[in-house]
């Protein structure tokens, strides 16, 4: 079985987007939240793979808009456990890996992901290792392995060129996907 994991920040939150404060208003950072997420929703239910579908929420479950969202369609839902980002992505990736052969998790603040590349990444992984879907910031969208591996989060250089110098080090083949953009930044919005 393939476990599919969307990383997202409740969208109805002050917690949401908060490198953007200075550049939209708390009302217009919900709603872009919630449309990406929306977005990405739609576009894991196209998936054609058996797969279990998980959304790994922060910092809470408790909106009810959110659980509304997450029940029609039919996810789910997971609280993300950890003090920072490494720590509650290894948390995901040690969870679903006692119970599923392979792994994918990315974020829910990718305008241009959609289900044809996840699909690759799925196929990719009977392959490889390790699957990453690099960003254009310098850091990655999307992993997926076939087992557990501590220590591929590394709390002080998270990102792309880390995943590939850890994959060789470790003898471990890899497959980059497409290069992505993120909405990280007000910058990010206006050039996508």
């Amino acid at each position: 079985m393939i476990s599919i994991n969307l990383f997202a920040k409740c969208p109805y939150t002050a917690e949401t987007k908060t490198r953007m404060k200075n550049f939209l208003s708390n009302e217009e950072r919900i709603f872009l939240s919630k449309t990406m997420l929306v977005y990405i929703l739609d576009e894991m239910n196209k998936i054609r793979s058996n797969i279990n579908k998980n959304i790994w929420v922060y910092p809470n479950l408790d909106s009810k808009e959110l659980k509304d969202i997450i029940k029609k369609y039919k996810f789910t839902e997971r609280k993300q456990i950890g003090k920072n980002l490494v720590e509650r992505l290894d948390y995901c990736l040690r969870a679903e890996s006692v119970n599923n052969g392979k792994v994918i998790i990315f974020g829910s603040d990718i305008p241009t992901l959609n289900h044809k590349i996840i699909e690759c990444a799925i196929k990719d992984l009977s392959n490889y290792d390790i699957v990453i879907g690099p960003s254009l910031d310098g850091g990655y969208y999307l992993l997926g392995t076939n087992f557990y591996t501590k220590d591929i989060f590394n709390y002080r250089n998270n990102d792309l060129n880390f995943l590939i110098k850890y994959s060789k080090e470790n003898n471990l083949s890899y497959k980059l996907l497409s290069k992505l953009k993120d909405i990280d930044i007000p910058t990010d919005l206006l050039s996508i």
